[in-house]
C-alpha cells in the first residue's frame, strides 16, 4: 500500500484539487483508493461522496488500519494548512511520499521553501523514509513552462515532480467527481500524464 500525504503550510495552493485528481487517476488505472480529509472545510469529503470513494474525516481510525479495512492500495491524505507539531511529525514519519504543491507566485515559493526545510528536519528526526515531491500547481500557460519550473527548482532546492495548469476544468474535478480525462479540456491528456507520473513517483505502479 502507498501512503501519500498532500501537504503545505501555505493555504490556497490546490492541495484538495490535486488530491482529488490523483484519486480519480489512480482509479482509472485500476487501483483501489481511500481518502482521509484533515481539513475542516471538508471539501475532499464532499468530493469523495460524489466520486463514491471510501473516506474518513479526521483520524478516528489509524490511517493504515483504515486503508486496510477499505482494501485500498493507495491512501491519500489531504491536510489543512495549519497542520503542524505532533500531527505533522506523525504523518511524515509514516508516509511513503509527501507531495508539496505550490503555485509559482513569489509568496508561495518562499513559504514552500521554508516548509520543505521543516519537513526535511522532521524526516531526519523521525528517520522517515518518505520521498519529498514538490509540485507546481496553477501554472500560467502563457509563460514559458521550462522557465517557471527552473526558477522554482532553484528556489526550492529540489526537483519538481510534476506541474498542473491554472485551468477551470482542473478545478471542476472537485465539484463533478469526474476525472479531468473525462472532460473536454484541450490539455487533458497532458494533465493525465503528469498525474500518472506523480503516482509513479509515489510508488504506485500502473
Amino acid at each position: 500500500m502507498a501512503f501519500v500525504l498532500v501537504t503545505n503550510s501555505k493555504g490556497g495552493v490546490g492541495k484538495t484539487t490535486l488530491t482529488a485528481s490523483l484519486a480519480l487517476t489512480a482509479q482509472d488505472i485500476g487501483h483501489d483508493v481511500a481518502l482521509i480529509d484533515l481539513d475542516r472545510q471538508g471539501s475532499l469529503s464532499q468530493f469523495a461522496k460524489l466520486a463514491t470513494i471510501p473516506y474518513q474525516s479526521g483520524l478516528q481510525m489509524g490511517p493504515r488500519k483504515f486503508a486496510r479495512k477499505k482494501g485500498a492500495g493507495l491512501l491519500l491524505i489531504d491536510t489543512k494548512a495549519t497542520l503542524r507539531g505532533r500531527e505533522l511529525e506523525e504523518a511524515v514519519a509514516h508516509a511513503d511520499a509527501i507531495i508539496v504543491p505550490c503555485t509559482t507566485s513569489h509568496v508561495d515559493i518562499e513559504a514552500t521553501s521554508r516548509f520543505l526545510k521543516r519537513l526535511r528536519r522532521i524526516k531526519d528526526l523521525k528517520k522517515g523514509r518518505a520521498l519529498l515531491i514538490p509540485v507546481l500547481n496553477r501554472m500560467r500557460l502563457n509563460a514559458s513552462l521550462s522557465d517557471q519550473i527552473a526558477q522554482a527548482e532553484l528556489k526550492l532546492h529540489a526537483p519538481i515532480g510534476a506541474w498542473f495548469p491554472a485551468a477551470k476544468a482542473f478545478e471542476e474535478v472537485l465539484e463533478s467527481g469526474r476525472s479531468i480525462q473525462r472532460s473536454r479540456y484541450a490539455r487533458r491528456n497532458e494533465v493525465t500524464e503528469n498525474l500518472q507520473k506523480l503516482l509513479h513517483l509515489c510508488g504506485l505502479n500502473r
